[in-house]
């Protein structure tokens, strides 16, 4: 009988627990966020402060996440709290500077930024590039969530069918790829080379295309507009009939 009593007790014990999240990877260094900032801002970007702010911005929220009672509910909160701090409007094709200085956001540099600040908080994002848009999936021990960075108020899908529905409409028949940040980025010089071409300043269009190959060699796309741009004369301009992602 006292085994008994002692089993209940210990099993009563248990079931009280609450549910714990679960064990958080090795959270990168500052540095390795710094490094990635680097990579995203040209050396004439913003000043320091919004390094550091960043820099805060994550520590308090690696502070609030034993407030969360599991990583989906934490990752809601990471997600809400990105919207209300740094988004102000979007805009296809601005570089990632203009989130950090004016709030303006897009796919690639919304992605940038939730990818940065989930991976400094132990998690491990994953980049996903179609021909016209870019998102995260992030994988948990039972489930994967798409997050949707130009959604700020419902940009988070959990349904695995949900998720394969909004993957196949992304796609619009092309299967998405996995991608680097450093392709990512190539892709954000890419968005700033056609906006150049539309200025017609060729000389920066090739710049930043040589810029962009150099980040994402692989890209059909930065390959062809680089090809098409070499075979024409600047007295030439047209349709470079290749896609950008907004």
């Amino acid at each position: 009988m006292r085994a008994v009593v002692v089993l209940l007790l210990w099993s009563s014990t248990v079931l009280a627990q609450p549910r714990r999240l679960a064990p958080l990877a090795v959270v990168p260094a500052d540095s390795q966020l710094l490094a990635r900032l680097d990579l995203l801002l040209p050396a004439s970007g913003p000043a320091p402060d919004h390094r550091e702010g960043l820099l805060a911005f994550c520590r308090k929220l690696e502070k609030e996440r034993s407030k969360f009672s599991g990583d989906e509910s934490f990752l809601r909160h990471v997600f809400q709290r990105v919207g209300q701090d740094y988004y102000q409007r979007f805009v296809a094709y601005q570089p990632f500077s203009q989130l950090l200085e004016s709030g303006v956001y897009n796919c690639v540099s919304g992605t940038a930024l939730h990818f940065i600040i989930l991976e400094r908080l132990g998690f491990l994002p994953i980049i996903r590039e179609t021909t016209t848009h870019s998102y995260l999936l992030v994988a948990l021990p039972h489930r994967t969530l798409l997050i949707e960075t130009t959604d700020p108020a419902n940009g988070i899908l959990v349904d695995p069918m949900h998720i394969w529905v909004r993957e196949q409409r992304y796609a619009n028949g092309r299967p998405a790829a996995s991608i680097s940040l450093e392709n990512l980025q190539g892709l954000a010089l890419f968005n700033q080379g056609l906006v150049c071409y539309q200025r017609k300043d060729f000389a920066a269009t090739r710049s930043l295309l040589g810029a962009a190959a150099q980040l994402y060699p692989a890209s059909e796309r930065i390959t062809t507009l680089q090809h098409w741009l070499a075979g024409r004369s600047e007295r030439e301009p047209g349709a470079t009939g290749v896609a950008a992602s907004e």
